[in-house]
């Protein structure tokens, strides 16, 4: 059997609504965020990395740097800074934005959660897996 580790993962409880650079997680060395590459007019929702080291040409000198590892929208870019992440009735995670546009990132198979409580998990495979979370009261 294939295990496969993740490399960042959410709780999402109600809609996440994320401004540009605001974070969403608090995962030390990566998050998830709205973030537009240089002066561009284009607005993605990423996993970004930050305090990654880097040894260049086995130098005694590290580099720490902000790496975007995973972008959701990549080619249906937002042209605003605000958006809200969230899972739709059926269990898809889901970004909207004010023009009411919404991209759906996953449809294989929605995650169905009564309690309105799912997972998303980027695996290092570069999957994203939406699951429902379930809590039993005794």
């Amino acid at each position: 059997m294939c295990q496969h580790r993740s490399l960042f993962s959410i709780l999402l409880k109600q809609p996440k609504h994320l401004r540009e650079w605001s974070r969403l997680s608090n995962e030390p060395d990566c998050q998830l965020q709205f973030f537009s590459p240089g002066d561009s007019n284009r607005h993605y929702l990423g996993i970004q990395c930050m305090n990654i080291s880097l040894d260049l040409c086995h130098s005694s000198s590290i580099v720490e740097y902000i790496k975007v590892v995973w972008a959701a929208n990549h080619d249906k870019p937002l042209r605003d800074t605000f958006g809200v992440l969230y899972i739709n009735q059926v269990g898809n995670l889901v970004i909207t934005h004010k023009d009411e546009i919404s991209i759906i990132l996953n449809s294989q198979r929605p995650a169905m959660s009564s309690t309105n409580t799912s997972t998303a998990t980027l695996l290092n495979s570069g999957n994203l897996v939406v699951r429902a979370y379930c809590v039993t009261k005794f």
